[in-house]
């Protein structure tokens, strides 16, 4: 049986995720890091395709903006994205992010091109599917 087009989109935008967190491993290489990275893929490895595009159509999806402007307010304003860790985790990679600018602008710059992937795969979800 076919895949349709949204099923296709779906397992895209998971395999997406699962790409940017394994070159997160190449930025984050501290070992509490790697252990955070870890849990989050497994995190996205074990959840349906049609949940992680319906997620990222409601949390990810709303700030467009931002992610087309490369506003890293986005990193501080949309805590959730850094998935199933812990709220000190969260703050841990918002200020790594924001305030110890530790990622280097090429880093940065790769960052951005998956979430822009990201977004244009759930764009046409959101216009098409989402009611």
């Amino acid at each position: 049986m076919q895949m349709s087009r949204k099923e296709k989109d779906e397992k895209e935008l998971q395999q997406t995720v699962l790409d940017l967190l394994c070159d997160l491993t190449q930025i984050f290489t501290k070992s509490e890091e790697e252990s955070d990275i870890l849990v989050v893929t497994f995190f996205f490895k074990r959840a349906h395709p049609e949940f992680v595009m319906k997620h990222a159509a409601t949390k990810l999806y709303p700030h467009k903006t931002q992610i087309e402007e490369k506003n890293v307010k986005f990193f501080n304003d949309n805590q959730y994205i850094f998935g199933a860790l812990p709220q000190d985790r969260v703050e841990y990679y918002r200020d790594v992010i924001i305030n110890t600018k530790r990622i280097s602008k090429n880093n940065m710059e790769c960052i951005w091109e998956y979430l822009d992937a990201m977004i244009a795969l759930v764009e046409p979800h959101v216009k098409h599917y989402i009611k």
